[in-house]
């Protein structure tokens, strides 16, 4: 990624605030890293539990069971929710702070100057705008998150009571377990409860490590954007005309000039001067 911006034309980096460079390879780095590293085994002991908590489940008593798993479609999709409410307010915040950091860089790199001419109150207005313009925004998708993580523990809280209601009237009942053709136990209830019940929970601890994956997924193809980015002046390009013989004269015929982003914008228009050697 470094090495990539390193080897791009100047006509790029008019593009982006360079003040916002730092930042924003930091946090994007950071983000990366965060998808690749801990966040993996997480994930990967969350769905083996998962698994097998199901898988357990279901082989000692398969009605139970059932009933329990009915709380499932609403836990994904309150946690779908919750990945997705906290990946938009991450996004945005990312945004905020990135711009806010540029203002931050570039007053802390002329303090002498915003000091000298008493700018210290407006260059604070300025950051504080930065931050204020997603403010609305994020605390929206908060409120979002906010309630889909309640509803997740909602959903786990009403298989605990449903759980152990059912499992009661079962052993009240004398209920035969298909599994073993004899009469539901608490042994049964609570290995069918526990199995669930954890395969439950393990989903929930999962959800971090999916909204990890996301924010590095986004991270990662912003880099890979600028990693598969081809220069469009390449230093490295053994290709081109090899002068043999260079006279140190330099001569600008009817140059005209203008910056990529601002093409309408003339800059240098039927340029002509010599410089001689």
């Amino acid at each position: 990624y470094f090495k990539s911006l390193l080897s791009q034309e100047i006509a790029f980096f008019d593009s982006i605030n360079p003040n916002e460079l730092s930042t924003k390879i930091a946090e994007e780095c950071f983000n990366i890293q965060g998808g690749i590293g801990e966040k993996v085994s997480t994930f990967l002991y969350s769905l083996s539990m998962f698994v097998s908590g199901f898988i357990i489940g279901y082989i000692k008593g398969w009605q139970l069971a059932l009933i329990l798993t009915g709380f499932m479609p609403f836990l994904s999709l309150t946690g779908s929710i919750f990945v997705y409410s906290i990946q938009k307010a991450t996004t945005i915040n990312n945004i905020a702070y990135g711009k806010a950091g540029a203002i931050s860089e570039e007053v802390l790199n002329a303090i002498r100057t915003v000091t000298s001419l008493g700018g210290q109150v407006k260059e604070k207005e300025r950051y504080k705008l930065a931050l204020d313009e997603n403010r609305r925004a994020i605390t929206k998708f908060g409120v979002y998150s906010g309630v889909a993580m309640g509803s997740v523990f909602l959903s786990m809280f009403g298989m605990y009571a449903l759980g152990f209601y059912i499992g009661s009237i079962f052993i009240s009942n004398k209920t035969i377990n298909p599994v073993t053709d004899e009469a539901y136990t608490g042994g049964d209830v609570l290995t069918v409860f526990f199995s669930i019940v954890m395969a439950g929970f393990t989903f929930a601890q999962a959800a971090p490590a999916i909204k990890s994956f996301a924010i590095a997924k986004s991270a990662g193809a912003k880099a890979f954007k600028i990693i598969d980015r081809k220069t469009q002046i390449n230093i490295d390009d053994e290709r081109g005309q090899k002068l043999a013989r260079i006279e140190g004269n330099i001569e600008f015929r009817n140059v005209t000039f203008a910056y990529p982003l601002k093409p309408e914008r003339t800059i240098l228009n039927g340029v002509n001067f010599k410089i001689r050697k």
